[in-house]
This record gives C-alpha cells, structure tokens and sequence, in this order.
C-alpha cells in the first residue's frame, strides 16, 4: 500500500528539518531569554511529585524548583522508572533505518509505503537529496545488508519504486529496534509525561512529534488554569488525555490493519489494501486517519 502527500489535496503537509540544527536553534533561543535555565550533559532526579518539585543534579548542588514538570527524556525514561510508572512494552519486529541520499529522479511529495518487507518513508530533504526512512521486518534485514559493504539499495529502490530511482551516495544517520513502550498513565499528580516517554509510536506520520506540540501549546493557552489548589488541573488533563487516546487508537488501527507479518494477517492486509485502494476517498480518509487530520 502506498501514500503520497497528493492523496490528501493540500498544498502543505508539513516540513523536513535538521534535527542537530533545529536542537540548536532552539537552545539559541532559550538562551535569549531570562527566564529559562538550561542544564546540559547532567544528569538529574527529583525526589517528590508534588509542588513545589525541586529537580536536582548529581553533578552539581543546583536545585531548580518549580510548581509542576514536564517531562521528555525518551522511551526508557529515568524519570518514568524512579515514580515506578507502569508501561507496555511493543515489539514490532522491526529494525529502522535513516538515509540521506543524494538521488537521479524523485517524483513530487512525500510518500508512505507499507510493504511485505516493511514500512518505507520518503522525505524530500533540499533540491538535491532526500531522507528515506526504512523499517524493515528483521527477517529480511540480511536481504538488505544496509550496514555491510555490499549493501543492497538496488532492493530498497524496488520498494521505493516508481517514487525515487538512482540513488546516489547514501549516508547512515542512524538505525535503532523498533522495540517500544508506552506508559500506561501519562501523569503523576505533578509530573507530565508527553513525547517519547509517554507513547512511543512507530515511525509513521511523525505524530509523536505532532502529539508532543499539540500538548504544550494546550498547556500555553491554558497557562493561566493549569493548576488547581497546587495540582494540576483535571479538566486540563482530561483535553490532553482524549487527545492521546485518540492518537493511540489510530497508531494501533494502523498497526492491526497494515502491520501484521503474518500469513493470515498478510491476507487480512491485501484485502484490506485492495477495498481503500477502490476509492480517492477511502484513501484520503484513512490517510488523514494516519496523521492525525481528520
């Protein structure tokens, strides 16, 4: 089954960005501003979850103190293990890898590819290279060979055909299990987890990200309500809450529907493949379903 941002009829979807170069942009503009402090490289504990929270540094005697936390710090969150926060692991049998690659011919967008050997993104990058994401089931990995000297991107191009062909020069950014977790409650009295650390998601849509914005811009807008007699506010979690069941809900309907390697669940998937591939509109919806636009 294949996507392209076309499908859905918008003249944007969304951006591309250097992730270093982002981190540094914003540590630049934070540095700009008197009222955030930024501690890098440190390692850092807090010892109760209510206000005030005083987070401390094994490194250092600096406390910073606070009436709530939000927290970020990834998958196998620290934070998460010491307030012995429960959570469920997924193994998708999976391995993701990240290219930039230079590239002969590319067509117009960005595209999605569910396959048999996995799931396949294509990011353009800048007029001359693009990121391509490849999840590859871990049964097919010594098919591709993508960390050996006689790595196979002539069976990446078939994947990734007829989008993009001639690739040119790849670069490894990176290659990580897709082993997940996902916490099963998101917050502790004064404690938030969004990102990462709250729901790792398979790499599809970007919507751990998207998620993650969505959220801190709920708590900006309801900077002034988000606490109520020193906890936060349950109406306020409650917006965040619907927000992330609803998220989950369409990570795990895409997952069943297109996801399963399986002989039963490889049936299941054509079929179902073949019924959205009957109608723009049926792909349309479920492609919004995926990214979360509907």
């Amino acid at each position: 089954m294949r996507f392209c941002s076309d499908d859905l009829h918008a003249e944007e979807l969304g951006s591309v960005v250097d992730k270093s170069s982002f981190l540094s942009y914003l540590i630049d503009q934070c540095k700009k501003s008197k009222n955030i402090n930024i501690v890098d490289e440190a390692d850092a504990y807090i010892d109760n979850v209510t206000s005030p929270i005083k987070l401390s540094q094994s490194q250092s005697k600096l406390t910073i103190t606070g009436d709530y936390l939000i927290v970020t710090d990834g998958a196998n969150s620290q934070f998460a293990k010491n307030l012995n926060m429960e959570r469920h692991s997924f193994d998708y049998d999976q391995t993701s890898y990240m290219f930039n690659t230079n590239y002969q011919h590319l067509s117009k967008g960005a595209f999605q590819i569910f396959s048999r050997k996995g799931i396949f993104a294509i990011l353009p990058f800048n007029d001359n290279s693009v990121s391509i994401v490849a999840s590859i089931y871990n049964e097919f990995i010594d098919d591709f060979a993508f960390e050996s000297e006689n790595a196979n991107f002539d069976m990446l191009e078939m994947e990734l055909a007829p989008y993009l062909r001639g690739i040119d020069k790849p670069k490894l950014i990176y290659k990580y299990p897709l082993n997940t977790s996902r916490l099963v409650a998101w917050s502790k009295q004064n404690v938030i987890f969004l990102g990462n650390s709250s729901q790792l998601i398979h790499p599809f849509g970007a919507q751990g990200f998207n998620f993650a914005a969505d959220c801190i811009q709920v708590i900006s807008d309801k900077s002034e309500d988000l606490l109520l007699d020193g906890e936060f506010n349950p109406e306020i979690l409650n917006i965040i809450n619907k927000k992330r069941n609803a998220l989950l809900k369409r990570i795990d309907f895409t997952s069943s529907a297109l996801m399963r390697n399986s002989f039963s669940a490889n049936v299941c998937s054509s079929v179902f493949s073949r019924t959205i591939n009957l109608s723009s509109t049926l792909r349309r919806s479920f492609l919004k379903k995926i990214v979360g636009m509907n």
